[in-house]
């Protein structure tokens, strides 16, 4: 290795000053710094997205996928306005029942209705509702 690096530096130097078809091949062979970072881009993505997909198929209940269990147990950790804002919309996508559904997208609008009429009570004491 020695002694084969500094023979390949030389006349790998030579080549590509005395030939145009071995420096084109040379460099065509060497990437592109702009489309390696677009290429790990896309492939850093894809794997986000497949990640998240896996995790949610992996999941071993329901209840897991759920977002409304995790909204309601974390609110009243929420600054104050947040808090309340967060309570008043899920009580008025309760009570409207066809917003249900984007509480979970895995969920069924049963099983999101239920948590939000199981956490109610709480809901509207954190919205300061009357």
């Amino acid at each position: 290795m020695g002694f084969g690096l500094p023979l390949l530096a030389v006349f790998g130097g030579l080549f590509v000053a005395a030939d145009a078809v071995f420096k084109s091949l040379l460099v065509g062979a060497v990437p592109n710094l702009h489309a390696v970072w677009s290429h790990l881009l896309i492939v850093c993505g894809a794997g986000w997205l497949s990640a998240g997909l896996l995790r949610d198929l992996l999941a071993t209940r329901e209840d897991e996928r759920l977002v409304a269990p995790t909204l309601a147990a974390r609110l009243p950790a929420l600054p104050g306005p947040q808090r309340t804002q967060l309570a008043r919309s899920l009580l008025l996508r309760s009570e409207r029942g066809g917003g249900v559904r984007v509480l979970g997208w895995s969920a069924s609008r049963a099983k999101a209705s239920a948590v939000l009429s199981e956490h109610r009570a709480e809901l509207v004491r954190l919205a300061r509702l009357p």
